[in-house]
């Protein structure tokens, strides 16, 4: 007699097996897979400080503030708030100047698709989904650049014992130019910025650090 098909047994042997390798493979092809938010992250990171430093190394933009003997003026740099005249961009509706300059200038430098300006903090919103907020101190000594990864979903949270998936990431600016990661698994990405495979460990690291306050 010809067998047809398989026995229950067979069946369960089967699945047995698939699942031994599945066990085994599935979190080997995870671990290969980059993780998204921090490839983000860090180019987030590179865009902010590319484009802080072109920004400054440009004299139509941020001119130095000498005083009498000919010496600059000390955090002079980010705080010269006079409007750039030859700089044709903030010649427009978004005027660059006071506490908008810095992100005025910044969204004319990105593929942005919305920016709105309420008192001291600017929104921008670019083309690869991710909405700036930068919020300056009413005397300019710096400015709190948060970036939501996911601003039309997602967690909503930064990085603490509540949060393990977070989407939201805060760097602090200030008048030299100085760029901090404030959040802490932020702290954590930048001390391995290369490894996108490293999430876990820089997690077990941001435990381990604390909120750079300096930027608040």
């Amino acid at each position: 007699m010809i067998k047809k098909g398989f026995t229950l047994q067979e069946l369960l042997i089967s699945l047995a097996i698939v699942g031994v390798v599945a066990a085994i493979t599935v979190p080997g092809i995870i671990g290969m897979m980059p993780d998204k938010k921090k490839a983000m992250y860090m180019k987030c990171y590179s865009t902010l400080t590319s484009l802080t430093n072109e920004i400054l190394d440009d004299p139509t933009l941020y001119s130095i503030k000498y005083d009498d003997d000919g010496e600059p003026e000390e955090d002079a740099i980010l705080k010269y708030t006079d409007e750039p005249i030859e700089y044709q961009p903030c010649l427009g509706a978004w005027s660059c100047t006071g506490n908008s300059k810095f992100p005025a200038i910044f969204a004319t430098k990105v593929n942005y698709i919305s920016r709105e300006i309420d008192g001291n903090t600017a929104r921008i919103r670019t083309s690869d989904g991710v909405l700036w907020t930068f919020v300056s101190a009413a005397d300019l000594s710096r400015t709190a650049i948060n970036i939501d990864l996911e601003p039309d979903g997602g967690n909503n949270c930064t990085y603490n014992e509540d949060c393990s998936d977070p989407d939201q990431f805060t760097f602090g600016l200030f008048p030299d130019g100085e760029i901090i990661a404030v959040d802490r698994l932020g702290q954590a990405f930048l001390r391995n910025p290369t490894d996108y495979h490293s999430v876990k460990k820089d997690k077990e690291l941001a435990d381990t650090l604390e909120v750079n306050n300096r930027a608040n």
